[in-house]
């Protein structure tokens, strides 16, 4: 069963075009902490020998890793004599990269300053450091670009046209320009559309990540990272993103991204028979894996088992609607950023309102998802024949966690009803005692919600990890045991000495990993970027268990409306209204 639902994925991706490329398990490692993820560019950066290619919102201009990276690429730049064949490719967002930022502190203020007239810097009377304004454009043209063209023009000499050694590309969205592009300020400017996607290619090596470049990003900011190494097909068609012209339609038609009519096929070169063989697939759409890999199941019993994380829980309404209507067929958990976590967090001015506002929206977005969900097990409560404790009460099972059991006094007309829309509405009579708040979910209903909150840390790892169940996969559910399809038994939460109700499920075979936040703003505004891998590789599977639940120990349950009604959690009229009109925009 779980072959046959993994060659119709592969068949599914093949049909909507998108190139599909095997490749070994492997290849492919999954790491846990931004210092790793600092770490491996630091030491690609070194040791690349001729293709960099970079695509981010931007790069940071401060002091710190930031800049030891920024540092970094330019020693790979200028390194000529060791590696005379070296080409850096970099796209960024133009919108984002042209806005001035405080730049890295200098000696004497205006001291070390690029000379653009951009740059301002202030000096104080003692000769301390202070900091620049800079942009990360300004700060490329200095680092990477000054001199190349005298270098250039002196090793064509003779020679013919020479490709540049380094080449910056910035993505400037077509929806801004006009009166709206004058009247706007440089930050709110972003609103309408960024470059947003990410990826690392050094050779024949790729870094799928959802992570820029700054120092938060690289040492407290948590993010996705997955290594594929020795992938010169994946390397070379990411190479392409920063030369190709990508139009705004791009998003879901990018030319580079269809395969070729004579490709022969998407998957062309896999062996489906193989345990240790995997497939990733370059998808510029959001949320796409979920929907292709649980599209057509029914809703008797879970079939799979959903695992979405976003540092912004504003989602898309495709993507809703689906996982909505199939809250019969899929258990979902959701993993998102707490207030504190957010990394507009403590900032000043209108920034400062952006965790709230995205609160609200996790409210919102968690009360539509749970509804059906909720109608479903109620449904089935009324449904099923009585079966009571040895206490006479109906809700015994319900309490032990053995599924929900009916009740006399509810009617079809109360089923169908429910939930009422206020938060705090009173159950209908006959409904078990506190089934009235709007957020709370039967026990093992299927739905679940997670807040990221680790103290001192910022959120911003984003992803879809789909997992069988551990029958249909063939697992045995022992530790370490996998069944002989390849599959593997999904490792224990993080932290805890019993698998609890991991059992049940196979470790991840399906992820997507890439740039999108699987809101709107990824589905409508943002260019995206991400990739679906599929494996049927033991360890690889429990590498993308580990990294699920590893995310998961970091978070606490959300358990019904009263968290979101916390001190600090309740929006003002203002912040409601103004999620009600920018709800596209966030």
């Amino acid at each position: 069963m779980a072959e046959d639902r993994l060659d119709d994925l592969l068949r599914r991706l093949a049909q909507s075009g998108a190139r599909v490329l095997p490749l070994h398990g492997s290849q492919v490692e999954v790491l846990e902490s931004p210092d790793q993820f600092y770490q491996l560019l630091l030491h690609s950066l070194a040791t690349a020998q001729r293709h960099i290619s970079i695509a981010s919102l931007y790069f940071g201009t401060g002091g710190g890793r930031e800049q030891e990276f920024v540092d970094a690429l330019a020693a790979a730049a200028h390194d000529t004599a060791a590696r005379p064949q070296l080409q850096i490719r970099l796209l960024l967002d133009a919108l984002r990269s042209t806005r001035p930022t405080k730049g890295a502190a200098v000696p004497g203020g205006a001291e070390g300053s690029s000379g653009s007239g951009t740059s301002s810097g202030t000096s104080s009377s003692d000769g301390s450091a202070a900091a620049q304004l800079t942009s990360t454009a300004e700060m490329l043209a200095v680092h990477l670009l000054e001199g190349q063209q005298q270098q250039q023009q002196q090793e064509a000499d003779g020679s013919g046209q020479q490709e540049p050694r380094v080449a910056v590309s910035l993505f400037h969205t077509p929806a801004l320009r006009g009166l709206l592009k004058r009247v706007l300020p440089p930050r709110v400017s972003e609103i309408i559309g960024v470059q947003h996607m990410k990826c690392f290619v050094f050779d024949d090596t790729v870094v799928l990540s959802g992570a820029n470049i700054s120092s938060t990003y690289l040492s407290t900011r948590q993010d996705r990272y997955i290594v594929i190494r020795s992938a010169p097909q994946l390397a070379s068609l990411l190479r392409q993103l920063p030369d190709a012209q990508l139009p705004w339609s791009g998003l879901r038609t990018a030319p580079w991204l269809v395969r070729s009519s004579g490709s022969g096929g998407g998957s062309s070169g896999s062996d489906p028979s193989s345990s240790s063989r995997g497939w990733v697939a370059a998808m510029p759409s959001w949320g796409g894996s979920a929907a292709a890999w649980s599209g057509g199941s029914s809703n008797s019993g879970a079939s799979a088992l959903v695992q979405l994380a976003s540092p912004y829980l504003n989602l898309a309404r495709p993507l809703e609607r689906f996982l909505s209507r199939r809250a019969g067929s899929l258990e979902l958990e959701l993993v998102t950023a707490a207030p504190e976590a957010n990394g507009f967090f403590g900032s000043k001015g209108v920034s400062g309102m952006i965790p709230l506002a995205y609160s609200l929206l996790e409210q919102r977005t968690w009360r539509r998802l749970t509804r059906q969900q909720r109608r479903l097990a109620w449904r089935q409560a009324w449904e099923q024949p009585r079966d009571r404790d040895s206490s006479g009460s109906a809700w015994g099972p319900l309490a032990a966690g053995a599924g929900p059991a009916p009740v006399e006094a509810a009617s079809p007309e109360a089923v169908s009803s429910w939930p009422p829309g206020a938060g705090t509405a009173e159950a209908p009579a006959g409904w078990p005692p506190g089934a009235g708040t709007t957020g709370a979910l039967l026990p093992g209903s299927g739905r679940r919600l997670f807040e990221f909150c680790r103290p001192g840390w910022e959120y911003h790892a984003k992803g879809i990890w789909v997992s069988l169940p551990a029958a249909e996969a063939g697992s045995s559910g022992g530790s370490g045991s996998t069944s002989s399809s390849g599959a593997a038994p999904m490792p224990p939460p993080a932290g805890s000495t019993s698998s609890g109700d991991s059992g049940r499920w196979a470790a991840p075979a399906v992820t997507s990993v890439g740039s999108s936040n699987y809101g709107w703003r990824s589905l409508r505004r943002d260019l995206e970027l991400n990739f679906l891998v599929v494996t049927r590789n033991p360890q690889l599977q429990q590498a993308l268990g580990r990294e699920v639940e590893l995310l998961k120990s970091h978070c606490q349950e959300v358990l019904g409306d009263a968290h979101f009604r916390a001190p600090g959690r309740r929006a003002t009229a203002a912040a409601r209204l103004a999620v009600r009109l920018l709800r596209g925009f966030l």
